[in-house]
């Protein structure tokens, strides 16, 4: 059961076979190129493999906080704000672009990551923060980007060196020769065929890359590491979680639980520190919303790309999913704001050791964005859009866990035997769709008359945008936790969607809207 739900949200992350929250797999694919460096450059994806399609670990994962906070001492009294004022001013930031290469061949993935700015999880959400630092030079005067090729230009205080996060740490170390800093921002990994293999590689990614700044010395100049994962954390691919999640809640792992990567990058990030000088924090973003030249993988070019062809058709914008959802909640994180706070994060000493939701800070609801993105795109909502007749083969349902996140509290909230499995519902199946050939007829017509991407139709992460609106359960993030430390960033959801879908008519990945 646990396998075949796995392989079914998987393909729900990244097209048939991403949650984010921005990962990619190629396994199995042909000895072809696939460069993930697209979230950062202006590369196209490899036209020798147009049905190559991104894929990530949004697959069953499972939790428990367990992360000893007292592990690591607080940062010491000579980091008050006055003395902060002066490391600040001599802070060094290395960007990491780290290539994973495959098994065979020249195959490879091309991933990116931040040390001190080492990003590389969600190309999305990295590529945000390497802007954030690129603007900042006054702050961040030094950065190290890193990977196994210099794909664009930088600001002259972004500086290129070559790294593959896949070797071993002696490996790593003799790359990494000459290259200190004092803050990462870590976020790469690598997506295997099974979440033990999800486990072992990414886990060894993190420990490799810090065993090897112990190697080279530069482990004594580190001040902290900031840890980039998701809402996966409390199992929100898996089923209905406590509502809302906090940073607190029991982590969703042991008998019956596959396992979760996030969990042992944390664990070993915790251990790691405990008898170190430098400390470490982690973000848990949600659907994230953002912009990435050349890359599909992401919510806003997929429904960008629904309501476009929707328009085509005749301008009626259905809402493909959970009609239990439509009216449900959510909470959104924008990359340029999620980027805003792995900076502040960086430098507030209370955030030592310590996770955080990092979202937009409201909570919204289809039935409110979704008249709004028919306005913005052109079309009309039907009125009794969840009445109308569909093809009976149009739609599909799939069970996720048969014990959901909420299970492991439900007792202490008084609501054992009450809490029942969650379900992704499209009333469209979204990869059917985008399969049929009036939808296909559509898009092409645009490519046509906007000058846009022709495969991105093919290569937008429809199972991905299936799995987020066809889910028929909340999903609110609390953000009470960084505003109890002073973190006060704020934007409307809303005002960030419409902001991606401007910029992806820029880029030609959609067709322009209305304003």
């Amino acid at each position: 059961m646990v396998g075949r739900i796995h392989k079914q949200v998987r393909q729900v992350r990244h097209g048939p076979d991403l949650e984010e929250m921005g990962g990619t797999k190629i396994d199995g694919q042909p000895p072809e190129t696939f460069d993930l460096s697209t979230t950062i450059t202006d590369t196209n994806w490899c036209p020798k493999v147009p049905s190559l399609r991104p894929r990530s670990s949004y697959g069953i994962l499972k939790m428990r906080y367990a992360i000893s906070y007292e592990a690591t001492p607080q940062r010491n009294e000579r980091e008050s704000f006055w003395t902060r004022i002066i490391w600040i001013g001599r802070s060094t930031c290395i960007f990491f672009l780290a290539s994973v290469p495959q098994q065979r061949g020249q195959d490879r993935i091309t991933y990116y990551g931040v040390l001190d700015t080492l990003t590389a999880l969600y190309g999305i959400l990295g590529r945000e923060i390497v802007a954030a630092l690129g603007k900042d030079s006054g702050t961040w005067q030094t950065v190290h980007a890193l990977s196994r090729n210099q794909k664009e230009s930088y600001p002259p205080h972004v500086k290129h060196d070559f790294i593959d996060l896949t070797g071993d740490a002696k490996a790593m170390a003799k790359q990494l020769q000459g290259i200190e800093a004092e803050y990462v921002f870590f976020a790469a990994y690598l997506q295997k065929d099974s979440e033990q293999a999800n486990w072992d590689v990414n886990g060894a990614m993190l420990k490799n890359f810090l065993d090897a700044l112990e190697m080279t010395g530069a482990i004594q100049k580190l001040k902290r590491v900031i840890l980039t994962t998701g809402a996966k954390q409390y199992g929100v691919h898996l089923g209905p979680p406590k509502q809302p999640m906090e940073e607190s809640d029991p982590w969703i792992e042991g008998p019956g639980r596959p396992p979760n990567f996030y969990y042992n990058q944390q664990r070993i990030l915790a251990d790691k520190a405990k008898h170190a000088s430098w400390d470490w924090v982690v973000t848990y973003p949600n659907d994230v919303i953002g912009v990435a030249k050349g890359n599909f993988m992401n919510l806003g070019t997929s429904i960008g790309i629904y309501a476009a062809v929707s328009k085509e058709l005749g301008g009626e914008l259905v809402f493909p999913g959970s009609e239990t959802f439509y009216t449900s909640f959510d909470c959104f994180t924008y990359s340029r704001l999620h980027a805003q706070f792995n900076l502040w994060a960086a430098m507030e000493p209370r955030c030592s050791n310590q996770a955080f939701n990092v979202v937009n800070g409201d909570t919204e609801s289809w039935q409110n964005l979704w008249p709004k993105m028919a306005m913005k795109f052109g079309c009309k909502v039907p009125a009794n859009q969840f009445d109308l007749s569909l093809d009976k083969d149009a739609g599909s349902v799939m069970d996720l866990a048969p014990d959901p996140p909420m299970v492991e509290t439900a007792a202490e909230r008084g609501l054992q035997g009450k809490v029942a499995p969650g379900k992704v519902e499209q009333r469209i199946d979204l990869i059917k769709w985008s399969q049929r050939s009036d939808v296909k007829k559509a898009w092409q017509q645009l490519v046509a008359r906007e000058g846009l991407e022709k495969d991105g139709l093919e290569k937008a992460t429809w199972g991905f945008l299936g799995f987020v609106l066809g889910r028929n359960y909340d999903i609110v993030l609390s953000m009470s936790k960084a505003r109890r430390l002073g973190w006060n960033g704020y934007i409307d959801t809303w005002d960030s969607l419409s902001e991606c879908f401007d910029e992806l008519a820029t880029e030609k990945m959609l067709p322009r809207t209305s304003s």
